[in-house]
């Protein structure tokens, strides 16, 4: 039952005899069932399921479009899960916590916080192993099956509705703001460009085709797919471009004529006339969820604006989300904000909630006006004027780069295009925000100091009516040649600036520079180009390098997180014999080059050097790494760290390879810290890479870091600061608490819980069932968890399982014909189902429980006093024959004498245990004979001491008697075969008999 190295755990009494009934009857039952899992060795040691672990394989998604997170995991070695670390909420680490190269590796300290850490769902036992994964989107539930359930899509675009029927703006060839309007005499819309030098506006496309009413404009950004256009038309959000419209199914709010609409990330805000004291100019709309087919429309109001704040009425927003790399709207820089300019030039500055994207308050701040650029083109008299005559009508946010935010206006009557200054001073604000839906009490901000908005006449621009701005978000400052100037507005309205003298030209604007992760990745630059991506589009799931138990050579294999099942994907190419510290080099696209999409490469340490790899080859620098045998790897940008048993002895370090998208990559043989051994459990085995995308992912004071994330024995979360200059410059061990599953702060999706069972409990029944399938894995910290397993491995066949905790034992059952006693069992059972009768003697569907019970009882009681008095039954329980069921085939029995010779009964007499043997070949008898009567109608005598030669003498417990010899040959012949009658298989016995 147990291998001779393996100590049998102590446990309960009830364990004790329910697996010494296991033990007894595992010669009358069939094979286990064959799962998807690959000769990986089973867990042995349920004791102690959380403690002593060692996570040997980490992974880093970044996952949630809304509200973007690290989703950082480990799957524990020895099976007992996946975990989830919590980083929703920022992992707090004082600088006092941080090790550093300065410090005396005896003085290194643990911090005093602590983490949290979630188990999210079951994983096998693996070895030598290491984990990678795919970086964008993450992952949901279900797992990859023989039937997949579609996981829901992460990615900028998820229409399915006439995805290809609009394409994405021409932003290369348009980086300038936008405009769509209709001239006086005009019948149709336009969507025209602005000549920064003339301010005239220059032809684009006209939307001849479409006759309704067209504004509240703003370009959707979906990342590598491109920037689309949205617009309300005819009261309906739709994508639009010079020739056809996809619109939403919800009508919009506003009577179908909204006139400001701005985007922020996915989602779409919509006003009238914001401030012009019509009950339809108090509120701004939002539509969530861009990137679907069916986004949610939203009429919640958190607040109103109040039209005696507000100077004549807002007519557009430009939308930015904050990023603490660079794009900063205030001095704060970690909101989301709407930004308006009113007629008289004060700025109304909207702020958004960051859970519900709902405006929650807005500032009202007058503004300072500057000039000057004005008057080197028009002359030093020029005075300007202090309101504008129609407002501001077209809005355009651009993030030039990773530090350069602009946000310009463009004014209606023709007084010029404007530049908000950024950022604002946030501290400024305080006492000037106006909150809630009472606009009584709502005012213009008198408190903060002059000049803290300040607004830039940058250029001329025509005057234009029912209008609306929108820009592609980097366009500015790219090098694209100036549109070619083709029909000039006309318009009632004149405009109000003189004809500039000089031209006025802007100062060039610098080229946008990538912003960080994913477009700081660089695309790879080897010259040998035949190890082939990764298609992460096909293997999102985690994965791992492990060498199987028995195995010769490594190979590749993902895992199912419903099931924890490894499934395997391919061998390592060329046989190598030392392959871990794996790790995913993501090469992201190239600023402005659609010739570059993202791609995925797998790099592993490979026999002491460093590789990349697929299904078919392998190419590896040549400089050796420092350690020949690292098992701990990540990929930050373009810098391989590696280490190797960091914590088994004290003192070991993390290695660092820059630039390893070339080929010439720089090898780092210096550290900035050693690590100590007695901050956490175990060894750091494996690490994943995390960097700062806006989000806080550690809370030491600093914004933008990179990390290094790995777990200790005990589940200590141990963290790696990377430095300004790219090394690893200091290390902190968090403590942590492990969640129990099913939290609401997992992965949505990642456990599904009980969802279509009921629990039941401890009841003191099971249900009898045909399938009763063990599954290998004992992670499951619930009759919950086991429900959760088995729904994934049969769905809906699955009709109740039977979880015993003390040793987390799990069965899937596809059946409950009747209810039958079990000790310290729960039973999960289908929601709705009735519950059966009890079992009467001969209907569950494991026989030998009840037909047998006497015999039964005798056996279990022998083997409970032999291991309640310290006999050891692991290596000598059984004699160690196997049943062999290639000389069952074409066995057909009709009368006792045939049952009494047949294989099946012969190898289960021989097969029975030393220790109580004599009792085990009596229950044998006895099912076999209950079998042969209620298949065959016979009855019959049976007896194993005929079929065995020697026969062992019974040695009574506690004793361990002599080994019990193999089975004699048996002379008894073959019977005649019976017409229909199939083939008998061995166990489990009620099956080894058919009607002929």
């Amino acid at each position: 039952l147990f291998s001779p190295s393996t100590t049998r755990p102590s446990t309960t009494p009830n364990v004790i005899r329910r697996r010494a009934r296991d033990a007894a009857l595992d010669v009358l039952r069939g094979p286990p069932p064959t799962t998807s899992r690959r000769n990986l060795k089973n867990v042995k040691d349920v004791q102690g399921a959380f403690t002593d672990v060692k996570f040997g394989a980490a992974y880093s998604y970044r996952w949630r479009e809304d509200d973007p997170r690290w989703l950082v995991l480990f799957s524990e070695n020895g099976g007992r899960g996946l975990f989830q670390l919590e980083t929703d909420a920022e992992i707090k680490i004082p600088k006092s916590c941080w090790n550093k190269a300065s410090d005396k590796l005896a003085k290194h300290e643990r911090c005093g916080e602590t983490a949290q850490l979630m188990y999210v769902g079951p994983s096998s036992i693996s070895d030598k192993n290491d984990g990678l994964n795919c970086y964008e989107g993450g992952f949901l539930q279900p797992a990859p099956t023989n039937s997949p359930t579609e996981a829901p899509c992460l990615d900028r675009i998820c229409w399915e509705t006439n995805r290809n029927k609009v394409q994405a703006f021409d932003c290369e060839n348009h980086p300038y703001p936008i405009q769509i309007f209709k001239y006086s005499d005009s019948d149709y819309y336009s969507v025209k460009e602005l000549d920064q030098a003339s301010g005239a506006y220059n032809d684009v496309f006209d939307l001849t085709w479409f006759d309704g009413h067209i504004n509240a404009a703003a370009l959707y950004d979906a990342g590598e797919d491109g920037q689309f256009a949205f617009a309300s038309m005819g009261g309906e959000l739709c994508r639009f471009d010079a020739s056809d419209k996809v619109c939403f199914d919800t009508e919009l709010q506003l009577g179908g004529k909204p006139n400001v609409g701005a985007i922020i990330d996915t989602t779409y805000y919509y006003a009238r006339s914001l401030g012009d004291g019509k009950s339809t100019g108090r509120a701004i709309y939002t539509v969530d969820g861009l990137q679907h087919d069916a986004p949610t429309f939203y009429d919640d109001v958190l607040v109103e604006f109040s039209e005696d704040v507000i100077s004549g009425k807002i007519l557009d927003f430009a939308g930015v989300k904050e990023d603490a790399g660079g794009v900063c709207v205030t001095t704060a820089c970690d909101g989301r904000y709407l930004l308006g300019l009113a007629k008289d030039f004060s700025l109304v500055l909207v702020r958004i909630n960051g859970d519900s994207h709902l405006p929650e308050a807005y500032a009202y701040l007058p503004s300072y006006v500057d000039w000057s650029l004005a008057q080197a083109a028009f002359g030093a008299n020029f005075t300007g004027v202090t309101e504008t005559q129609e407002g501001f009508g077209a809005a355009y946010a651009y993030e030039i780069n990773a530090v350069n935010l602009r946000v310009f206006f463009t004014a209606n009557a023709g007084e010029g295009l404007f530049e908000v200054v950024l950022p604002i001073d946030v501290d400024a604000l305080d006492g000037c925000w106006n909150e809630g839906t009472d606009r009584s009490e709502h005012s213009a901000c008198a408190s903060a100091p002059a000049g803290t908005s300040v607004v830039v006449w940058a250029g001329p621009s025509d005057s234009t009516s029912s209008n609306d701005g929108l820009n592609c978000k980097d366009g500015m400052g790219r090098p694209t040649p100036q549109p070619t100037h083709s029909r000039p507005p006309t318009s009632s309205q004149p405009s109000r600036m003189p004809t500039p003298q000089p031209s006025y030209e802007p100062t060039p604007k610098p080229s946008p520079q990538p912003t960080p992760m994913p477009t700081s990745f660089m695309y790879p630059r080897w010259e040998d180009d035949s190890v082939q991506p990764w298609d992460c589009a096909e293997h999102n799931w985690p994965l791992q390098i492990l060498k199987e138990e028995g195995a010769s050579s490594y190979s590749l294999e993902e895992l199912d997180t419903t099931t924890g099942l490894y499934n395997k994907l391919y061998d390592m190419p060329n046989d190598p014999s030392h392959v871990n510290a794996a790790a995913m080099h993501i090469g992201a696209q190239e600023i402005y080059d659609d010739d570059f999409p993202t791609v995925y490469t797998m790099m592993a340490a490979i026999d002491g050097h460093l590789c990349r790899f697929d299904s078919n080859t392998s190419i590896c620098f040549e400089t050796a790494l420092e350690e020949k045998k690292p098992n701990s790897g990540a990929i930050l940008s373009n810098t391989y760290f590696y280490g190797k048993s960091i914590g088994k002895y004290g003192g070991e370090r993390f290695y660092y390879v820059e630039d390893i998208n070339t080929d010439t990559p720089k090898f780092h043989d210096d550290y900035k810290f050693k690590v100590s051994n007695s901050l956490f459990a175990g060894q750091i085995l494996d690490v994943s890479a995390a960097l700062e995308i806006g989000d806080e992912i550690v809370e030491d004071g600093q914004a933008g870091m990179q990390y290094l994330i790995g777990m200790g024995g005990n589940y200590e979360v141990f963290v790696v600061r990377i430095g300004p200059t790219g090394e690893p410059e200091a290390y902190a061990v968090v403590p942590s608490d492990v969640v129990p599953p099913g939290s609401e702060r997992a992965v949505p999706g990642l456990i599904e819980g009980v969802a279509g069972g009921t629990n039941y409990g401890n009841i003191g029944v099971a249900c009898s069932s045909p399938l009763n399938e063990f599954v290998e894995n004992f992670a499951f910290a619930s009759a919950d968890d086991c429900w959760s397993s088995c729904a994934a491995a049969h769905g809906e066949a699955l009709v109740a399982v039977t979880f015993y905790p003390a040793d987390n034992g799990c069965y899937c059952q596809d059946d409950c014909t009747c209810l039958e006693a079990c000790d310290d069992c729960e039973l999960v059972a289908r929601q709705g189902m009735q519950p059966p009768d009890n079992c009467a003697s001969g209907d569950a569907q494991y026989s030998y429980s009840y037909a047998c019970g006497e015999e039964e009882s005798a056996v279990l009681a022998c083997m409970f006093d032999a291991q309640a008095s310290g006999t050891v039954l692991d290596d000598d329980f059984y004699v160690g024959t196997d049943d062999d069921p290639t000389d069952d085939d074409g066995v057909v029995v009709e009368t006792c004498a045939d049952v009494q010779g047949a294989p099946f009964f012969v190898e289960s007499c021989a097969s029975a245990p030393a220790v109580c043997g004599d009792l085990v070949q009596r229950h044998t008898e006895c099912l076999y004979e209950h079998q042969a009567a209620e298949v065959l109608g016979l009855n019959c005598s049976l007896n194993c001491s005929s079929t065995l030669a020697p026969t062992p003498a019974p040695v009574a417990a506690p004793a361990t008697p002599a080994p019990v010899a193999g089975p004699a040959p048996v002379n008894t012949p073959t019977p005649a075969p019976v017409a229909g009658a199939a083939p008998a298989t061995p166990a489990p016995v009620h099956t080894a008999f058919t009607e002929g």
